[in-house]
């Protein structure tokens, strides 16, 4: 899956949504990977619910699928992207 929205147009989820929630989880492990499950207990949300939520972060840019294990324990392993770490303030441009 590739980012539907050009980097420079890269925008930030509003704050306290779930959507946000997930982001926060995925910058709270920054520069390391996390998986969905780890994201889904960070955010109090079930599974399914964080995967959708995590494509459509991957849509936007913000994150990105290392590993696609759909079905698998633990799920789909994600990164923030570079964009989103600058927009989150966790990296320097």
């Amino acid at each position: 899956m590739t980012a539907a929205v050009p980097q420079q147009e890269a925008r930030l989820p509003a704050q306290n949504t779930k959507i946000y929630k997930c982001l926060l989880a995925v910058v709270g492990n920054w520069p390391q990977t996390i998986m969905t499950l780890e994201i889904a207990a960070a955010s109090h949300l079930n599974g399914k619910e964080t995967s959708a939520l995590m494509a459509v972060l991957s849509a936007r840019g913000l994150v990105e699928r290392l590993e696609e294990r759909r079905g698998l324990l633990g799920g789909s392993i994600w990164r923030l992207t570079r964009t989103a770490a600058v927009l989150m303030r966790a990296e320097k441009e």
